[in-house]
């Protein structure tokens, strides 16, 4: 009996670990963790990247432009995807740093690469849900 309550304690405290608190995720605090493109802080010194957060917090549409922004390093480039939250396409809006939109669906191989390469632990900024 005392094996079992000990694994299962085990197990509690590893699934109260992994659902901490997302506020890390935060454009304030997790944009610092990544530099991309020459810079510390993407979110808040690329100007292209701070229009797209701005129009998905406060732009007219901010339902449908609310969403994720990711930072993906593929083989040496660095790539931003913009994944809105109401979208039937995966990883579609890719830019690279100097905010080009990329013909993703026109280079397949690297779509693919993007999508899996696409994680929690790359979101530098995640639009608030009001």
């Amino acid at each position: 009996m005392y094996r079992l309550i000990t694994s299962f304690s085990g197990v509690l405290l590893l699934f109260s670990l992994l659902s901490c608190d997302k506020n890390d995720l935060s454009p304030e605090n997790a944009a610092l963790a990544y530099s991309a493109c020459g810079v510390k802080d993407p979110a808040n010194e690329l100007p292209w990247l701070k229009e797209i957060i701005h129009k998905a917090e406060n732009g007219p549409d901010k339902f449908s432009d609310a969403g994720t922004v990711q930072l993906i390093t593929y083989q040496g480039q660095s790539y931003f995807i913009y994944q809105k939250y109401v979208m039937s396409c995966m990883a579609c809006l890719v830019y690279d740093c100097q905010g080009n939109k990329l013909d993703i669906l026109s280079r397949p191989e690297l779509h693919m690469a993007i999508i899996e390469h696409m994680s929690e632990k790359n979101i530098i900024y995640r639009s608030p849900f009001s």
